[in-house]
């Protein structure tokens, strides 16, 4: 059977391939990155570093936060 590249290039046998799947699962994520990733994923906004937000803002129609959360800074910063 032809596998993917991508899938392929994790291992060449099924179990090699899902050792490596269970890898990724071999740490815990903190409650505030799991409550970001929620609040990401549930909210349909980007979730990374600052230089990967400004690259989607950048983008027609993206949004990298909460709308309600971009008019309470933009209320901070009038006064």
């Amino acid at each position: 059977m032809q596998i993917a590249a991508p899938i392929a290039s994790v291992g060449e046998t099924p179990e090699q391939r899902a050792a490596a799947y269970q890898r990724l699962f071999q740490f815990e994520l903190d409650e505030e990155d799991l409550k970001e990733i929620r609040s990401a994923a549930n909210g349909g906004f980007a979730l990374g570093n600052q230089r990967f937000k400004d690259e989607i803002s950048a983008m027609p129609g993206r949004r990298v936060e909460r709308l309600r959360q971009r008019l309470r800074q933009r209320a901070s910063q009038l006064g």
